[in-house]
């Protein structure tokens, strides 16, 4: 799911047979907190930082916060 906003809206693909479902603003921070909430409840996490892209001129800095390390071996792969 993705924020349709004024920045993605016309940068992504919607419509019928998009990959891209379209969330709204508050919706997100629902589930953001939601999901916070429930990883403060663990005894252990698995963060992962990386970057997307090859090349090093348009590579973005991410970080994957996980509940499972298979989570994070996935992401790092």
């Amino acid at each position: 799911r993705v924020v349709k906003d004024d920045t993605t809206k016309d940068e992504l693909w919607w419509g019928k047979g998009s990959p891209n479902i379209e969330m709204d603003e508050q919706t997100f921070m629902v589930n953001r907190e939601r999901a916070v909430d429930y990883l403060n409840s663990l005894d252990k996490v698995f963060v992962n930082d990386q970057f997307l892209n090859w090349d090093p001129e348009h590579r973005i800095k991410v970080r994957i916060v996980s509940a499972r390390a298979y989570h994070s071996l996935f992401m790092h792969n």
